[in-house]
């Protein structure tokens, strides 16, 4: 496992934007993230990064 991700809530303001997201990525794995503008690809690119801290939940990365 190279992460191991879980969002339990994102919102901006009253708007829900995640719940419930969980997911990992293996090791030589490639990810890839579609959907329509606005649903979160980049808010879930900023948690991943760290550069979003505003949610409840947690990211972990393997050492090394």
């Amino acid at each position: 496992m190279i992460a191991d991700i879980s969002i339990t809530e994102k919102s901006f303001g009253p708007k829900i934007l995640m719940t419930g997201v969980k997911f990992s990525v293996d090791d030589g794995e490639k990810v890839g993230v579609v959907g329509r503008n606005g649903v979160g690809k980049s808010t879930l690119f900023g948690i991943v990064a760290g550069t979003d801290t505003d949610y409840t939940g947690e990211v972990i990365f393997k050492r090394g």
